[in-house]
């Protein structure tokens, strides 16, 4: 695909092909040297049968776009690998692989590839367009999942990577919580097999030789197991670990070892202690904690020993999710029992006096002495009218 590019020195115009991105050609008009710069993407670009709509997303080799397939008349996620990295033939073996690997996967769990090439000097990959986010920006967004729901999302990925072994020894090498999607039906995609290989096509690196200090790594270092840091074989056990990471993330929102260096960050993957999920966040069981613990655990033997294994520790949690244990200081929790109410006969029941009518605590003295009430106020005004008989005729007397 050619695209045109202005000269830095002059202004002139300057015509180039994808593939040519990263050199060094000489400007004809002023016979000044220009890098020749990456090739713009933009809406409506072209690639391989697919319309460009727009960028969604980019990674460390490659840019994905909402695109449209021309032929077919629907959306996909397109993934273009960076013309620069392309030129280099590793990055481009290794880009292809990946198309090939990720074409022959079937799985409700595993994003669906449409179609993989390369045109006008790009190498691309389409797959299915999903409606939602990634667990990365859910975890931005709620934070720490609860127990449960992080298990189910553990439990998808782990059936999608055991699905991926079973049928090629095919193993991820970068999962982490950027790489798993959550659509708006719930339903949870394993995406970006970017770096993934096959240990049957035997191109995984050969472990360290002592002497050795450097060498190529690939995957995220905040995620990667032991062994994969140290640049040794690989087999299941090493997607186990990631996923351990991965699920210490989800159920305590943040990193095992988190850092800025990505070299201190592997050092502490490989020799730093085991660390507790539930130490950060107390509302995590028991039993959640030692599973992480143990996926995450630095020797590959000492982890879960087939992916059924972990499966099945999965289901148990995620159908009965034991309470968390109670650590020291903590109160007991609160149990709630239903208690049946006694039937009573009506015949047993006290009337109860009308709401409307007060209570009060001075005594009746007239009904204690035997008397209606229309009695005593008739005795009471008697007495009265007496007593003013007599003072009007003790007042007449005293009066000349």
């Amino acid at each position: 695909m050619a695209y045109i590019f202005e000269c830095y020195h002059c202004g002139i115009g300057l015509k180039a092909q994808a593939d040519q991105a990263g050199d060094v050609m000489k400007c004809p008009d002023c016979g000044g040297s220009v890098n020749v710069p990456h090739a713009f993407i933009e809406p409506g670009t072209v690639i391989g049968g697919f319309r460009i709509q727009k960028l969604i997303g980019s990674g460390g080799m490659a840019d994905v776009f909402v695109a449209e397939q021309l032929a077919m008349g629907r959306e996909v996620a397109l993934k273009v690998i960076d013309p620069l990295l392309a030129r280099d033939s590793e990055t481009a073996e290794n880009f292809i692989r990946e198309m090939q690997m990720t074409a022959r996967l079937e799985h409700p769990n595993i994003v669906t590839v449409y179609d993989a090439g390369e045109s006008e000097g790009y190498l691309f990959l389409a797959m299915s367009k999903v409606q939602g986010e990634d667990v990365d920006q859910l975890l931005r967004r709620e934070g720490a999942l609860p127990e449960r729901k992080a298990i189910r999302i553990g439990l998808s990925v782990a059936n999608a990577l055991d699905y991926a072994w079973s049928t090629g020894e095919i193993l991820h090498r970068d999962i982490k919580p950027a790489n798993i999607m959550v659509d708006d039906e719930g339903n949870v995609k394993l995406m970006d097999l970017g770096i993934a290989e096959s240990v049957a096509d035997d191109h995984l690196p050969k472990p360290v030789e002592k002497g050795e200090t450097e060498r190529f790594v690939e995957g995220t270092p905040f995620y990667m197991s032991p062994e994969q840091a140290l640049g040794r074989s690989l087999n299941f056990a090493s997607d186990v670990y990631a996923l351990g990471g991965t699920m210490f993330h989800v159920l305590t929102g943040q990193l095992p070892y988190p850092g800025e260096d990505p070299q201190a960050i592997m050092l502490s993957q490989i020799n730093a202690p085991i660390p507790s999920a539930r130490e950060l966040n107390p509302r995590i069981s028991l039993e959640c904690d030692r599973m992480i613990a143990k996926m995450m655990a630095k020797k590959p033997d000492q982890r879960h020993g087939s992916w059924s294994e972990l499966i099945a520790e999965m289901e148990r949690l995620a159908e009965h999710p034991p309470a968390p244990a109670m650590q020291e200081g903590e109160a007991a929790p609160i149990k709630i029992t239903a208690v049946k109410a006694k039937k009573t006969k009506a015949k047993e029941v006290p009337k109860r006096r009308p709401a409307s009518t007060p209570r009060t605590s001075v005594p009746n003295v007239a009904a204690q002495n035997g008397m209606s009430f229309n009695a005593a106020v008739i005795w009471a005004i008697g007495i009265v009218l007496l007593i003013l008989i007599f003072y009007a005729i003790f007042a007449s007397v005293k009066s000349p």
